[in-house]
């Protein structure tokens, strides 16, 4: 059986929100530019002896989670609150 798609529930602006991040990091320089950002920050957070580079390399790679998160918002059904679904 095939799987539902999943359906997000936003406001008018974060689905518009979504969107453009979809558009952004999907197209091929976006897409690159996400990549670069993957190997410059979505590296080990750890930092032996150092607990703020550790604390530093954590933020990067969970900043990269969070544009991630949004291209996958982006990419699946979004309903606007009030309105049909998208």
């Amino acid at each position: 059986m095939a799987e539902q798609p999943k359906l997000r529930v936003a406001s008018e602006e974060q689905a518009q929100r979504y969107k453009d991040y979809l558009a952004t990091f999907t197209s091929v320089h976006g897409a690159r530019v996400l990549e670069d950002l993957k190997s410059e920050c979505g590296v080990l957070a750890y930092t032996p002896g150092d607990i703020w580079e550790t604390f530093r390399r954590t933020i990067n790679r969970d900043f990269i989670a969070y544009i991630e998160d949004k291209i996958l918002a982006g990419s699946q059904q979004i309903e606007v609150e009030g309105d049909d679904v998208l």
